[in-house]
């Protein structure tokens, strides 16, 4: 349950949602998960897909914008 809510986590952060990526982050934490992991394992890993983006010049500006808010 813990893998699949990061990859929500991850994927949502990466669409832009952020309703979703708060609702995800509220319930990783209402399951038990802590704080640092949710940060490290899933915002640190959908900011380092975006920079790998960038890298690659694969990104949208639009994409950076909404998983920054």
């Amino acid at each position: 349950m813990i893998d699949a809510g990061m990859t929500n986590l991850i994927a949502s952060i990466l669409e832009g949602d952020c309703a979703a990526s708060v609702a995800q982050a509220k319930q990783l934490d209402r399951i038990g998960v802590d704080s640092e992991q949710i940060v490290a394992q899933g915002i640190e890993a959908a900011m380092t897909a975006l920079d790998a983006k960038c890298t690659l010049e694969q990104f949208n500006l639009l994409e950076i914008m909404l998983a920054g808010r």
